[in-house]
C-alpha cells in the first residue's frame, strides 16, 4: 500500500464523480477505503487534492542527507535499513530503519530479493547484442510464430536462503543486485515444456539425465506435435537454449532433416526467453500445495501448467520488443 500522487488523487476525484464505490477506487489504486473517503472529503472542503502546506510530520532528514543516503544504497546494493540508518546516526540525526526505508522508497529503491543468474562474460555479452540488434526490428506477430521451450527443475522443499538487495524497476538483474545459482541434490523432479502464439504445448517429466538420445525422444514425441497443435501447417522457428544435448551433431542432424527452423540462441540469455516467467509462476504455485512425495509433486506441477492462461502467454509474447531493447540499452547485459 504506498502513497497516492496528485495526478491518482484527481483520477480517484473523478472515479467517484462518475459513480464509482469507494472500495472499487481503493482496489483500483491499492490503498484503504478510508484514504479514499478522506480524500474526497479534502477535496470537497478545499477544492484541492494536494497536502496543505505546513501539515503532517517535520522531515527529521535534510534533502542532503537523503541524496547521502541514497548514493550509499546504491554503491552496495546489500546494506539493510538497519545498516544504512549508521549513516544519519554520524551526521548526528537519530532516526529508525522504517525512516531509512520511506527515504529510499520515495528513491524508487525498494528492498526485493536478489535475483540468481550466472554472470555474463564478455563474449556472452556480445553474442547477446548481437542477437537483440538482428530482432530489433521484430513485431509481436514475429514473435508468435516462435515456439519456445526449456527445461525446468521443481524442487519438493526449497531451503535456500534468499538475500534482499534494493534496486529500482528495470533493475532486476544488474550485476549488483544479482547472486549466483547454486545447484544441490534431492527432491527434484526435471520437466521440459513448450508453449507458442499464446498456447500451451506438451509437458513431459524427465526421466534422469536429459541427454541426446532423450533430448531427440522429447523432439519427436512431443515438440513436433506440440508445433502441429499449435500451428498447425503454418511456419514456426523452434526456440531451444544452449544445453548441451540441444547441440549435439545427431540432433542438428534431426531438426535439418525434418525440415525444422532453429533459432539462432545466445548463451546464458534466460531473461529473454518468456517460458521462463512461466516456470516462475509455475513454482509459486506448486509450493503454495507443499507436495510431500515426487509424483506428488510431479502432479502439481501438471495441474499448475494446465492452468497457465492464453492471456498471460500473450502478455509474456508481447513483451519480447521491451525486452530486446533493454538488452540493447544495457550493452549486451541482462536488464
Amino acid at each position: 500500500m504506498g502513497r497516492m500522487t496528485d495526478m491518482q488523487r484527481m483520477e480517484a476525484v473523478a472515479r467517484k464523480q462518475a459513480g464509482e464505490s469507494y472500495t472499487m477506487i481503493a482496489q483500483h489504486f491499492r490503498v484503504s477505503r478510508r484514504a479514499v473517503i478522506n480524500l474526497i472529503k479534502k477535496y470537497q472542503l478545499s477544492g484541492s487534492v494536494r497536502d496543505q502546506q505546513g501539515r503532517g510530520r517535520r522531515r527529521v532528514t535534510s534533502v542532503r542527507q537523503d541524496r547521502k543516503l541514497i548514493r550509499r544504497s546504491l554503491s552496495n546494493r546489500r546494506l539493510t535499513a538497519r545498516q544504512l540508518m549508521t549513516e544519519l546516526v554520524g551526521d548526528g540525526i537519530t532516526v529508525c530503519a522504517q525512516t531509512v526505508r520511506n527515504r529510499l522508497r520515495e528513491a524508487g529503491l525498494n528492498g526485493c530479493v536478489a535475483a540468481k543468474k550466472p554472470f555474463l562474460s564478455v563474449q556472452n555479452k556480445k553474442s547477446r547484442l548481437a542477437f537483440a540488434r538482428a530482432h530489433a526490428d521484430w513485431t509481436v506477430d514475429d514473435w508468435n510464430k516462435v515456439l519456445w521451450s526449456d527445461e525446468s527443475t521443481f524442487e519438493i522443499c526449497s531451503c535456500k536462503k534468499r538475500l534482499y538487495v534494493r534496486r529500482r524497476v528495470g533493475e532486476r538483474f544488474r550485476e549488483d543486485c544479482v547472486v549466483p545459482t547454486v545447484k544441490f541434490g534431492g527432491g527434484k523432479v526435471m520437466v521440459w515444456g513448450c508453449f507458442g502464439g499464446g498456447r500451451l504445448g506438451h509437458l513431459m517429466r524427465v526421466n534422469g539425465t536429459m541427454d541426446q538420445r532423450s533430448y531427440r525422444s522429447t523432439l519427436e514425441d512431443h515438440m513436433l506435435p506440440s508445433a502441429l497443435q499449435i500451428y498447425g501447417e503454418r511456419p514456426y522457428i523452434f526456440q531451444q537454449d544452449n544445453a548441451p544435448c540441444h547441440k549435439a551433431n545427431s540432433i542438428k542432424h534431426f531438426l535439418e532433416e525434418s525440415g525444422i527452423e532453429v533459432m539462432d540462441w545466445p548463451a546464458q540469455s534466460p531473461d529473454l526467453n518468456p517460458i521462463e516467467n512461466l516456470w516462475q509462476e509455475m513454482k509459486i504455485i506448486v509450493g503454495k500445495q507443499s507436495p510431500r512425495t515426487l509424483n506428488d509433486l510431479y502432479v502439481e506441477i501438471e495441474r499448475a501448467w494446465s492452468s497457465l492462461s492464453a492471456d498471460k502467454m500473450q502478455k509474456l509474447i508481447n513483451s519480447m520488443p521491451q525486452r530486446i531493447r533493454q538488452v540493447i540499452k544495457s550493452g549486451g547485459a541482462k536488464y
